[in-house]
Parts: structure tokens; sequence; C-alpha cells
């Protein structure tokens, strides 16, 4: 008897860890459906306990939008509304900062050639409007083209004028940055950083000229730190004309701003006998630029394998740094038939094998001060199509088709040791380059979790990979639907927090929030 308990006893278990294994890992809460026309996500900006703060845009005609945890639109404001002067205000971005709300806008006088930048500060319950907190005025006389908080202007002049913000980890600081230069090749980049506290009071303001010509010297990004410092990723090419081609090679600058922008240290970045072909940059709880990345021993158009580097910002000191090959059974998953052929081609041949195509898209930092990058694979091809008119005559146009594969995520330790590399096998095609594919990502008590959709002739699934803190992956199909119903949109969709996303779906006319929650066994 007592043994026909055990037996029963662990067929119970048994049962219940495949039932918790064959589980759905996400569950999802589905809205109700609207009908508009060409209706798109421009932004999902945070969370409140009243819901998530989005803008929509329909037909050209954006929205301030509140939908709350049942994926229904409780607020929509019109953003035709808003003027400065008689003159429109076009939305660009917006951000959290605790619980308060803050949204930035441009203008442009065409008239008096002055464009302008806004932050103005919101009531995220309400979403009305509770007063300017910064405004900026650049002088666009002499401007070639220019994107000053996202407005483009005429191209017929002398100089290049754009713009961009950074949010330190922690909220505590923000950061707008400028940067303009003269279509003389020679001539410095001038950049206007400016550093503001959580409550979006001025901190620090400093212009910088970059010590290179702008013709070869491209500013990646610019980011801020917990401790307000800010810090600057470019690359240096090494001729203009092979760099628009694409293939001039070029090596990575950190220039950081520390002690309020009183201290500058310009630092170069090299993985001697390697290209360092893609590259982002965090800053770790010791205030040290933890610098990651893929490299490649061919050229910049393929990756070989993942790098890190510890920098001390202050001195250019390299603290540790290492680089790790891609294995062969790494490189080779999810490869067709005619691929492998091909790569046992190349490596007996004693070739090298390459991914191709990859860019880095996301740095996440792991509580422990490490980080996890991860990489899609991405590129366009060109379908030609014919027509025929009414007349009978034809034509035939190259129509773009746009691929986004398989994602590649990297583990590296506090210590730049590179602990494990792991590849999603996908594939999305389409004829928008915001179509539903590429993925939506999110991270979840150290799992790192991605949706995406997988499209077969008659149906339509959303899978979830979730990738485990030692590097182990497993692979679900979350929902699964049919061809002609709501597609997910991933490019629309965005990470909330506390393990959840807000998802957008649309076919056609009609369109769907959808709160996603990955459930923790």
């Amino acid at each position: 008897m007592r043994q026909l308990s055990i037996l029963i006893m662990m067929s119970v278990c048994m049962l219940q860890a495949a039932a918790q294994k064959a589980a759905k890992p996400v569950k999802f809460t589905h809205g109700p459906e609207y009908e508009a026309r060409r209706s798109a996500v421009s932004a999902i900006i945070g969370s409140t306990e009243a819901g998530t703060v989005i803008v929509r845009y329909q037909k050209k005609k954006g929205f301030l939008e509140l939908v709350n945890s049942k994926g229904s639109v409780t607020i929509s404001k019109p953003l035709s509304e808003l003027k400065y002067n008689k003159l429109a205000k076009k939305f660009i971005n917006g951000i959290f900062l605790g619980d308060r709300l803050f949204l930035r806008f441009g203008a442009y006088d065409k008239s008096k050639k002055t464009g302008y930048g806004f932050v103005d500060e919101y009531d995220p319950k309400t979403l009305n409007p509770i007063g300017n907190v910064s405004k900026q005025t650049i002088d666009a006389s002499g401007a070639k083209s220019m994107y000053w908080y996202g407005i483009g202007l005429s191209r017929a002049l002398d100089e290049l004028t754009e713009s961009g913000d950074d949010v330190s980890p922690s909220e505590n600081y923000v950061l707008e940055y400028t940067s303009s230069f003269t279509k003389d090749k020679n001539s410095p980049e001038t950049v206007n950083l400016r550093v503001f506290d959580g409550s979006y009071k001025p901190v620090w303001e400093k212009e910088f000229e970059i010590p290179y010509s702008n013709e070869l010297f491209k500013i990646n990004k610019v980011v801020v730190d917990d401790a307000g410092n800010t810090h600057l990723v470019g690359r240096e090419y090494e001729n203009t004309k092979e760099q628009r081609k694409g293939t001039a090679a070029f090596k990575y600058h950190v220039i950081s701003f520390l002690n309020q922008g009183e201290t500058v240290q310009d630092n170069e970045f090299i993985l001697k006998g390697k290209y360092i072909t893609d590259m982002a940059i965090g800053i770790n709880q010791n205030q040290e630029v933890m610098a990651s990345g893929f490299y490649s021993n061919e050229g910049f158009s393929s990756i070989d394998g993942s790098f890190a580097m510890k920098v001390n910002p202050t001195t250019g000191a390299i603290l540790q740094t290492n680089v790790k090959k891609f294995s062969s059974e790494f490189l080779r998953q999810g490869m067709t038939e005619k691929e492998e052929k091909k790569a046992d081609r190349k490596e007996a041949k004693g070739e090298d094998l390459e991914l191709t195509n990859f860019d880095l898209d996301e740095i996440w930092f792991t509580p422990d001060g490490g980080c996890i990058l991860v990489a899609e694979q991405f590129y366009v091809t060109y379908r030609t199509v014919t027509t025929t008119s009414a007349n009978g005559g034809t034509s035939t146009r190259q129509v773009p088709v746009y691929h986004y594969d398989d994602v590649i995520a990297v583990k590296i330790s506090p210590q730049c040791d590179i602990e494990w590399n792991q590849k999603i096998s996908k594939s999305g095609t389409s004829y928008a380059p915001t179509g539903p594919v590429s993925y939506i990502s999110s991270d979840c008590n150290g799992d790192l979790v991605f949706l995406y959709n997988v499209q077969e002739k008659k149906t339509n699934e959303v899978h979830a990979s979730i990738v485990h803190p030692n590097g182990e992956v497993e692979h679900h199909t979350v929902m699964k639907s049919e061809r002609d119903e709501l597609s997910l949109y991933p490019m629309y969709s965005a990470k909330l927090a506390d393990c959840k996303m807000l998802l957008y779906f649309n076919r056609g006319k009609v369109y769907q929030f959808s709160h996603a929650e990955v459930l923790q066994n």
C-alpha cells in the first residue's frame, strides 16, 4: 500500500512538472478592438497606476492617450491643438521621471528661420498640461539641414544641426544635447550638452568642439550616468569615400565629460588585430565605462565574436578586456541545408565562419554589474514588380523587402568574462520597415523574454523565447490565430515594469492593445 502511495505521488509530481513545462509562460489581457485606418503607435512613454501613456498617430494626426490595465483607451487628446505663437508644436518623445510626466516638442518658424524646443510637464492621470519646464531656441538661418527636436529644415543652406536626449538609469539626471557644424569638412563639430536633475532643473551646461573633422567623425549616442556625467560615443572613419560606401575602416571613441563638464577625457577603443564592428556602453556602479559589442577578423560587414572592455573614464586606463570567438556550433544554429554546405566548404579552406548583417539593438545591465548584448539580423533586398496599365503598357519597379531574422544574446560578467551566447532562430519579412516583424523584449527576474511572430501560409503564431540567467533557452508558442486576424506589431509595443509589456495588434483598419505578463514558475 505504501509503495502504491509513493507511485501515485510520483505520478502526480511528474504530471504537475509536465503541466508546468507545457503551460504558456505569458498571460495576455486583450482590450477592445478599435476601428481606425492608418493607425500606428509613435511612443509608449511609461506607466502609472492610472494606466500607460502613449502617443498614437492616425492619418498624420497625433493623440496623447491613456491605456488602462484592461487594454481600453480611457483618455485621448489630440496633439494637433498644441501651438506656440501660432506655430504647430510637433511631438518628439516623452519620459517619466518618477511619477512625473514630461513631453518634448519642437516647432519651427519658417519666416524667422528659428527652431524651438520645449519640454512641458503633464498630469499623468488626466493628460492635461501643467506648464513648460525647458525651452531652447536655435538660429537656423544658416542650416543646411536640421534635426532640432525632430524638425527637418531646408537642405540648401550651409550648416547641419541635430539633437538628442537621454535619461540616467536611476532617473536622477536628464541630458539634452545639440550638435552643429558647417559644410566645411575640416570644421569642428560643436556639441552643446545640457544636464537637468530629476525635477528638470538645470544642473550644468557645456559647449565643446570635437577635435576631429566633421566629415570623418560621426556621433552614435550621448548618454548620462547616475553621477550626472555625460559620455559621447562616436566613430572616427579613415576616409570619406569609403565611408559613403559603407566599407571605410573606423575606430570608436568615448569622450567623457566629468565633474559637471569641467574634466574632459577622450578614450579610444581598439582591439589589437581585430575590427570592432559595433559597440555600446554603460556606466557601472563604480562609474567605470563598460564597453561591449562585436568584432570581426575580416572587416566591418560581419561578426566573428564578442568583446567586453572596462575603462576608467578619468584616466583612460583599460581595467579589463576580453574577447570570445563564436563557436562553429553557435554560428551554424538555424542554418539551412544549403547554408550548411557552404559553411563546410569555407571551413575546409581554413576560413572563418562569420555572421552577417547583425545590428546591436540593446545592452541590458544586470543587477550584478554585468550586461547582456542583444543584436538582430537585419537587411534589405529588392523585388522586381511589373505592372500593366489600362492601355496595355507595362512598367517595372524595385520594391524593398525588409528582413528581420535571427536574434543573438551575449552575457558578459562584471569582470568582462563572456559567459555565454545564444541564438534565437526566427525569420520575418515585410514590405514596410515597421510591419509585424522584429521582436519585443523584456526582462523579468533575471530572465530575458522575447516575443515575435512566426507566420505561416494560413496561421500567425506569437512565440516566446525565454533566455534564463544561465544561458538556457525555452521556446513556447503563446498565441495562435488565422492570418486574416489581428497581428502583433513588435515595433509599436514596449516593455513596462514588473515583467509586463504593452502590445499593439493591428489588421487593416482595426487595432487593439493588449497587456502581456510573464508568468514565473
